[in-house]
């Protein structure tokens, strides 16, 4: 991304902001979905972390890179949906939650990525937004410990996890293998 992009965003050009969030949307929007599982919801946590980064672009620090400040103001959103949601839940919405989740097709563009998308369903929200945040983003495990705040060690066990977990998912599931 161009630095004058993120200057402009932070001196207050709108279309700049714009472009900048637009960028980082399906990403953004395909984690809080495997943290709520429902459309609506992460769209509204994407809306309101949006809404927070608009506020408070001119207090940017860049003590780290745009996209690593975005993802932290969305991780805090989602999970602070989650304490608001705390209830209990019906069967009808645990059994919902089983069913593979549909995302935004644009993050992953081709038959092989679908295949891994398919098989990413497996995770936990931690593993996959982990996965996410060091595959897909090229983020470094110093700046996923910024983004969720949790420790370094922890950040490679839930890789670790993650790519076990998807690894059997692929080898148990004959459509996948055959994809990849």
């Amino acid at each position: 991304m161009p630095a004058n992009i993120l200057q402009l965003a932070i001196a207050g050009d709108r279309n700049a902001l714009n472009h900048l969030l637009e960028k980082h949307r399906d990403l953004a929007f395909s984690v809080a979905l495997k943290y709520i599982n429902n459309t609506a919801d992460a769209e509204d946590i994407i809306q309101n972390a949006f809404i927070k980064v608009f506020l408070n672009i001119g207090k940017f620090r860049h003590e780290a890179a745009f996209s690593t400040w975005l993802y932290k103001i969305i991780y805090f959103e989602a999970i602070r949906f989650m304490s608001k949601q705390q209830r209990i839940r019906t069967i009808e919405e645990e059994v919902k939650d089983q069913a593979p989740v549909e995302e935004n097709a644009n993050v992953f563009p081709n038959e092989r990525g679908l295949a891994l998308k398919n098989a990413m369903i497996c995770l936990s929200a931690n593993e996959y937004l982990v996965m996410n945040l060091f595959y897909l983003l090229e983020k470094e495990i110093t700046e996923i410990r910024e983004i969720t705040g949790q420790s370094a060690a922890n950040i490679k066990v839930l890789l670790h996890r993650g790519r076990k977990k998807v690894a059997d998912y692929i080898s148990n599931n004959e459509v996948i293998r055959k994809d990849l």
